[in-house]
């Protein structure tokens, strides 16, 4: 059960911040005051700015450019903002900061869709794929792919399912690229840029239908991040 003031002396520090401490070592605790699969983490007050110390005295802005090749300019920013972002939490005494992605994009856009499937490392990543599986159920949206949720058996590092034990995984690859075909969007798993040899092989297939792809977070893979998609849900 969530302690009210722990949920009364907690914010949201958006912009990028979720990836920012990722990178930078900031010390993120799994989140236990809200459950939200875009937010998984959160740091303490205390952490936070130790975490502020350590960017201002540890670490070279030629090191931090280098945390974000993607846009190194980006980390020109990070030392002021954090040092606002720290003062205000000072002034209202807050004790737990959760570090979000999210941004004003987020609530212009629609990201609805009714019908999906999820893709990613089945051996790696279930845990988190069941989790997406019941994120989108709650919200409505119909998850073609996977079906089912108790694990059966593996077959060359292959997930099959209870109910599925009678089809091959040719079978069910098969099935689950139809999923593809009639879902609105592909969804990837790939946590820490992870996606692996399947998901890979599905999203050229999402590709070629022209199908809506959406990361979770960006992918490792060079030539993943060259196709049209989306980071984040």
């Amino acid at each position: 059960m969530i302690d009210t003031e722990d949920l009364y002396s907690t914010v949201f520090y958006n912009g990028g911040e979720l990836t920012f401490m990722r990178l930078t070592g900031y010390r993120l605790k799994k989140n236990y005051i809200i459950k939200d699969i875009n937010h998984p983490f959160f740091i303490s007050l205390k952490d936070f700015i130790k975490g502020n110390k350590s960017l201002l005295y540890e670490k070279t802005l030629s090191q931090l450019k280098s945390l974000y090749s993607q846009d190194p300019k980006w980390m020109l920013g990070a030392r002021p903002c954090s040092l606002i972002a720290q003062a205000i939490f000072e002034i209202f005494d807050i004790k737990h900061i959760i570090p979000s992605d999210s941004n004003l994009i987020d609530g212009v856009i629609n990201k609805e869709f009714r019908k999906s499937t999820i893709s990613g490392s089945f051996r790696k990543h279930l845990k988190e794929i069941l989790e997406l599986k019941n994120y989108f159920e709650q919200l409505g949206t119909e998850v073609l792919s996977p079906r089912f949720k108790e694990i059966s058996s593996t077959v060359e590092g292959f997930v099959i399912f209870k109910e599925e034990e009678k089809f091959s995984p040719f079978e069910l690859e098969n099935y689950h690229l139809r999923s593809i075909i009639n879902s609105d969007a592909l969804i990837i798993c790939d946590l820490e840029g992870y996606v692996g040899y399947s998901a890979t092989f599905e999203i050229g297939f999402a590709c070629s239908l022209k199908k809506r792809i959406i990361f979770l977070e960006e992918p490792k893979e060079f030539i993943l991040k060259l196709i049209p998609a989306e980071y984040g849900l």
